[in-house]
C-alpha cells in the first residue's frame, strides 16, 4: 500500500485516545486489510479496572481468531504501525460520535464524522457490574490468580471470569433442581479438569445452592496441576473437592449425577459421556475438541459425501460435526434430552460448542434416535467410534439388544 503523510491518522488516533480518557469509547474496527495483514479483520474493545484502561484486541482470521490484551500505549503503537500500512479503512465508535478513517486507491487520506451508533456506559462492559452467579470475591477465584487480594478480577483474567461465570449459568439453568434437592449426596465428576477454574466453581455453586453434602473430584493427567489443585483445595477447606491424577479410560466407574468434560481431548469426550450414562447421570455437561478419531476414517472412505471433505479444512469441519451429531444421538438414544449451545464467543474460540444432556427423553424416541445414528454411520462410511463401543458393550452386558 502506497505510504502517505499521516495527519489524518494521526488525528484519528487521537480522537481514539480522547474518547477512552472521556470514556465516551464504545468499540473500534479495522477493516480492508492489504497483503500485509495477519487478520481480516481487528476488533478493539476496552475493560478497565479503576484507572487502568486495558485493551482486547480480537484478530479474526480465516478459520479461527487470535485474541490478546493490551494498554492503551501498545494499542496506540499498534495502530500507528498497522493503520495505512495494512488495514486502509477504521471505525471508531464512541457515545459522542463515529469517526471513519479510509484511506483510497491513490494512497489518500480522509476521516468523516456522523453521529453515533452505539452508546457507551460509564463503565465498559468488561467493568460493568452484572448480576453473576458468581462473585469476583470468591475466595477460590482469589487462590486461583483469577482475581486479587482486594476481590477484583484481575484485567487479563477478565474473559476467564466471565467464561465460568456463563458455564456456571448454563449449569444452573439446566439443573434438576427437585430431585437433586432430595438426595443426600450430590457427585460431580469434572474430566480434563486443567487448572481446576471450573471444578472449583462447580464445587463452591452447588455447595451454596444445595443444603446437602457435595462430592466433586476432578480428573487430569496432569501430575503438577493435579498437586496445586489439590493444596488449594485443601487450603480453601473444601472438603469435598479432590483432584486425582488418572486418565479417564483408567478412572473407575461410580455412582455421578451431574459429568462435566470441557476441552477435554479427542476420545476422552467419550469417556466422559459414558461415564455419565453409565452411571444414570442426570446431567453432563461437554464441550468437545480435537474429534480426530472420525476424522481418519472419513479420509479414507470413498462415499457420496465426498464434496464435503474435499479439502483439509473441509475435513476437519465436517468430522467435527459428524463426531459430535453422532454423540448427541447416543446420548438421546441412551434417554437424555440433548441441547447445543454456543458456550463462549466464536470470537474467542472456534471449539465454542457445549453439548448439555439431561436424562427424561421419551422412550419412544430412543430406538429411532440409535437408528439416526447408525444411518449417519452408513452415509459417513466411519466403523470405529469410541462412544459406541462403548455403550455397545455395556448394553449387550446389559441384555439391551434392541439398540
Amino acid at each position: 500500500m502506497k505510504k502517505t503523510q499521516s495527519s489524518k491518522k494521526q488525528e484519528f488516533i487521537s480522537e481514539f485516545e480522547a474518547s477512552v480518557i472521556s470514556k465516551a469509547f464504545v468499540k473500534l474496527v479495522l477493516s480492508m486489510s492489504g497483503s500485509g495483514a495477519n487478520a481480516q479483520k481487528v476488533i478493539v474493545d476496552i475493560f478497565v479496572k479503576a484507572d487502568d484502561f486495558r485493551f482486547s484486541i480480537n484478530s479474526l482470521l480465516p478459520d479461527r481468531s487470535l485474541t490478546k490484551t493490551m494498554t492503551l500505549k501498545e494499542t496506540v503503537e499498534m495502530l500507528n504501525v498497522e493503520l495505512v500500512r495494512n488495514y486502509s479503512a477504521a471505525v471508531l465508535f464512541s457515545s459522542v460520535n463515529d469517526i471513519n478513517f479510509v484511506v483510497n486507491r491513490n494512497g489518500v487520506e480522509s476521516m468523516s464524522v456522523s453521529p453515533p451508533t452505539k452508546i457507551a456506559s460509564q463503565e465498559s462492559p468488561h467493568n460493568r457490574k452484572k448480576n453473576y452467579l458468581i462473585k469476583e470475591d470468591e475466595d477460590y477465584l482469589v487462590a486461583l490468580g483469577v482475581s486479587n487480594s482486594k476481590g477484583r478480577v484481575v484485567g487479563a483474567a477478565y474473559s476467564k471470569y466471565r467464561q465460568i461465570a456463563k458455564f456456571i449459568e448454563i449449569v444452573d439453568s439446566h439443573l434438576s433442581v427437585a430431585a437433586l434437592a432430595k438426595k443426600d449426596l450430590i457427585s460431580v465428576l469434572d474430566v480434563g479438569s486443567g487448572k481446576g477454574y471450573l471444578t472449583f466453581a462447580l464445587y463452591s455453586f452447588l455447595s451454596q445452592k444445595f443444603d446437602v453434602s457435595i462430592d466433586v473430584k476432578g480428573v487430569d493427567t496432569k501430575t503438577d496441576m493435579v498437586e496445586k489443585c489439590n493444596k488449594i483445595a485443601t487450603g480453601l477447606c473444601f472438603s469435598g473437592l479432590q483432584f486425582i491424577n488418572k486418565s479417564i479410560g483408567d478412572f473407575e466407574r461410580e455412582k455421578l449425577d451431574i459429568v462435566v468434560a470441557l476441552h477435554a481431548c479427542d476420545t476422552a469426550t467419550d469417556h466422559a459421556i459414558f461415564h455419565g450414562i453409565s452411571s444414570n447421570a442426570q446431567h453432563i455437561f461437554c464441550a468437545p475438541c480435537c474429534q480426530h478419531e472420525i476424522s481418519t476414517q472419513l479420509k479414507k472412505s470413498n462415499t457420496e459425501n465426498a464434496s464435503l471433505i474435499s479439502h483439509g479444512l473441509f475435513l476437519q469441519k465436517q468430522a467435527d460435526l459428524v463426531t459430535d451429531v453422532s454423540r448427541t444421538l447416543l446420548l438421546e438414544s441412551a434417554g437424555y434430552k440433548v441441547k447445543v449451545l454456543e458456550f463462549v464467543s466464536s470470537e474467542h474460540s472456534t471449539k465454542n460448542t457445549l453439548i448439555v444432556a439431561s436424562k427424561g427423553i421419551n422412550s419412544g424416541k430412543i430406538n429411532r434416535k440409535y437408528q439416526e445414528y447408525i444411518s449417519l454411520k452408513r452415509a459417513f462410511g466411519f466403523r470405529q467410534h469410541t462412544l459406541a463401543d462403548l455403550l455397545d458393550a455395556e448394553w449387550n452386558k446389559k441384555g439391551e439388544f434392541y439398540r
